[in-house]
């Protein structure tokens, strides 16, 4: 009958026309995106102590990043001359004296006595150190406010990490704080638009309640940012366990965009006799 030829023709003209978008289809098709990965981060204000600063400074090797504050800016220069493979950034928050703080730096290479912020990858990368207000406003406020950070990548994935340290300098130490947080959003939530998984770490000196803090916690606040303890439970509760003096003001938050709430990760508060707790993270990022 006359319709079997047509019909085996417009089954071959399918066959064929599939064929070829399926071969279209694999000529086509998009890179892949970077692989989840673990980031392993550790966190600690040495409060200026040598002790402390040497004995966090070996965890870094088995882990990703090290932020650290309250560190002298001589040991930052040991620590770098020692490990010439690794990257250092380190921002100078404070000249130390006698009249300010409880222990006086020694003298770094140009002499002076800073403290200041350190972040540490144990590997190749950039570095970034970040003034919050400027010269003439920090000269104002008797400090130099920001972050030091690090930049790299991890299995293909962008990583900026920061270690930063919120201080007062006036009255309203709420607005103060509030102040350096909305700064810290402002700057990172271009890195985080561009796609690089952002993290922060540092001592915050306020609750995870506060307003200040609004600015930090994408997940029951305004921020853009997960913190490990959100983490490591899942829920949104701005909460934790204190990490000095009976009070939680040490944090490490990721970029919620490339960590989500639900994505897992793990967070351990060890315990420093008179001094901050070591907090150590890790996250999934994409």
């Amino acid at each position: 009958m006359s319709y079997q030829p047509k019909a085996l023709s417009r089954a071959l003209l399918a066959a064929a026309l599939t064929a070829a978008l399926c071969a279209g289809a694999t000529a086509t098709a998009l890179p892949a995106a970077a692989a989840e990965t673990k980031l392993r981060v550790v966190q600690h204000n040495t409060d200026q102590i040598p002790e402390r600063w040497n004995d966090v400074l070996k965890l870094a090797g088995d882990n990703d990043v090290l932020l650290a504050e309250e560190v002298c800016e001589a040991s930052y220069e040991t620590a770098k001359a020692a490990h010439p493979n690794w990257t250092f950034s380190f921002h100078r928050q404070k000249q130390t004296t006698a009249g300010n703080a409880a222990a006086v730096c020694p003298t770094s290479a140009d002499g002076t006595t800073w403290k200041g912020l350190v972040a540490v990858h144990s590997g190749a990368g950039t570095t970034t150190d970040v003034n919050f207000f400027g010269d003439e406003v920090n000269k104002a406020k008797g400090q130099t406010f920001g972050m030091a950070c690090v930049k790299f990548r991890k299995d293909g994935n962008k990583v900026n990490a920061c270690a930063t340290h919120l201080q007062a300098y006036g009255d309203d130490v709420d607005a103060d704080r509030t102040e350096q947080t909305q700064k810290i959003k402002n700057i990172t939530k271009r890195w985080i638009h561009d796609g690089i998984s952002v993290v922060v770490g540092g001592d915050f000196n306020t609750g995870p309640q506060t307003e200040a803090m609004t600015n930090m916690y994408q997940y029951n606040g305004e921020g853009k940012f997960v913190e490990a303890h959100q983490l490591q439970t899942g829920k949104a509760a701005r909460a934790g366990v204190d990490t000095v003096d009976g009070r939680k003001i040490d944090y490490v938050f990721f970029s919620a965009k490339q960590t989500p709430l639900k994505s897992g990760g793990t967070f351990q508060v060890d315990r420093v006799k008179d001094g901050h707790a070591i907090l150590t993270a890790t996250a999934n990022i994409k």
